[in-house]
């Protein structure tokens, strides 16, 4: 995202909202269009930043720097997961051992590294959704009596055939259906 930490995109992710009020420190005067300004802007996903996670020794330790160029160091790539259906395992170092005491080789990209980002990578286990958005979980209700309701009023409309008709057909199958 090439956005500090901080940042828009940042807030936006972590805090779930964005004001239309909201202008870029960087740009204030930049003037938005009549659609940008329309309405505020939210989600109702549940973010984490994975490097924020870790206990504050460790970041300490090893600070999660994912930028370095021209001897400079920031934070501009995340990773960021949805908790309540995913669990952190773990976080890769994003500064290789090498680099952490020696400036020179933060001169990226060099002959070394080609890049003028570091690598992130973090480990995620899946597990059962828990403490989902109001809105979400009010669809899923909504959308389990529909096809209830749905599948009864099919099974009371159906006629019942006669005990010595056989019919020839072949079964039809269909996926399973999901909420």
């Amino acid at each position: 995202m090439n956005s500090g930490k901080g940042g828009v995109v940042d807030q936006m992710l972590l805090e779930g909202k964005l004001s239309k009020d909201y202008r870029d420190k960087r740009w204030p005067n930049v003037a938005l269009s009549a659609k940008e300004q329309k309405s505020d802007y939210s989600h109702e996903y549940l973010f984490r930043d994975s490097y924020e996670q870790l206990p504050l020794d460790l970041q300490l330790l090893y600070p999660n720097i994912t930028f370095a160029a021209d001897g400079g160091v920031s934070i501009v790539d995340f990773l960021y997961y949805t908790y309540n259906n995913c669990q952190l395992i773990a976080v890769q170092n994003t500064l290789p051992e090498f680099m952490q005491y020696n400036m020179q080789e933060l001169l990226l990209p060099n002959e070394n590294w080609v890049s003028d980002h570091l690598p992130i990578a973090a480990v995620y286990q899946l597990i059962p959704v828990k403490n989902g958005s109001k809105k979400a979980q009010t669809k899923v209700k909504e959308k389990t009596k529909s096809k209830k309701k749905e599948r009864l009023e099919k099974s009371q409309n159906k006629t019942k055939k006669p005990a010595n008709k056989i019919e020839n057909s072949t079964t039809k199958w269909k996926p399973m259906e999901t909420f």
